[in-house]
């Protein structure tokens, strides 16, 4: 009798395939990236997923999937706050149910802010 995890693991393992045999096709970074983030979208759940690259102390999303604004898009952040912030800090990939109230991460108040409006 398969176990309850088995699905899941099947859903994994199909969504890891698919990332793999579509970054084989693919050349230009953004497009890369941008897979990586729509894969782990489908796989993770969350109501938006991205990924930033830092750059000269900063954060900035290079790709996203899911409901996000353009001003998000193009905002940066201090690389030491935020989840991005404790990403680096932990070298795990960090989530957290509502951004805004989340005491497991240091805040920056300008990027709060437009945090807000993402809700």
């Amino acid at each position: 009798m398969p176990s309850a995890a088995e699905p899941r693991r099947q859903r994994e393992l199909a969504s890891l395939y698919a990332t793999v045999k579509s970054l084989t096709a693919l050349g230009e970074l953004d497009e890369v990236l941008q897979s990586i983030v729509h894969h782990a979208h489908d796989l993770i759940g969350t109501d938006f997923t991205y990924l930033s690259l830092v750059s000269d102390g900063w954060l900035s999303a290079k790709a996203a999937e899911g409901t996000i604004s353009a001003a998000f898009l193009t905002a940066g952040i201090p690389a030491n706050v935020g989840l991005g912030g404790k990403v680096l800090a932990t070298r795990r990939p960090q989530w957290v149910r509502d951004y805004t109230a989340s005491t497991l991460i240091d805040h920056d108040p300008d990027f709060d802010r437009l945090a807000v409006t993402e809700a």
